[in-house]
């Protein structure tokens, strides 16, 4: 056990985090370490279980770290809603680019009052986003998210039209 972290037993969490094998309660006691580059190599592991990625991915976590707690296929979907209106357009991209992407994230992630569009034409290119919000992202300001709405077949026709309208 480590003198200065008294939780952690391993004595190299580099090499527990870079192993395949590690286990996922090994994985949940390193994260104790004030240690950015072991925190993202857990939050990317394979192994790393649900609560812990819930814990990584808080919301004054570094911002690669919840990047990957965002990507990760073992992150539950209450930790994925919580991360869809992060204040990070790159942790909300995440989000929005899972194929297991519900109506609702996808939707949060198309709010989010953000300058920079592709986040929203992302969204509007997912096969799973709600007509509703097909609707509202065919009239977006932004050209490309517009496009990304028209040519996406689960637009509505009335979006089509005020889309295809705006488009010319």
């Amino acid at each position: 056990m480590c003198a200065h972290h008294p939780a952690v037993e391993h004595p190299y969490p580099q090499s527990a985090v870079a192993d395949p094998g590690t286990a996922p309660e090994t994985l949940a006691r390193l994260t104790t370490l004030d240690d950015v580059e072991v925190l993202q190599q857990i939050a990317a592991h394979r192994n790393t279980d649900a609560a812990t990625l819930d814990r990584l991915a808080s919301p004054d976590a570094d911002r690669t770290v919840r990047v990957y707690a965002a990507r990760h296929p073992n992150t539950a979907a209450d930790t994925l809603d919580r991360l869809a209106g992060d204040p990070d357009g790159m942790v909300r991209l995440e989000v929005a680019c899972r194929k297991d992407a519900t109506a609702a994230r996808l939707d949060a992630v198309a709010r989010y009052p953000d300058p920079i569009a592709v986040n929203r034409e992302v969204v509007a290119s997912h096969p799973n986003t709600s007509a509703d919000t097909l609707s509202r992202l065919a009239i977006d300001p932004d050209p490309g998210v517009r496009a990304a709405a028209l040519a996406n077949p689960n637009t509505p026709a009335a979006a089509r039209s005020a889309g295809g309208l705006l488009a010319g």
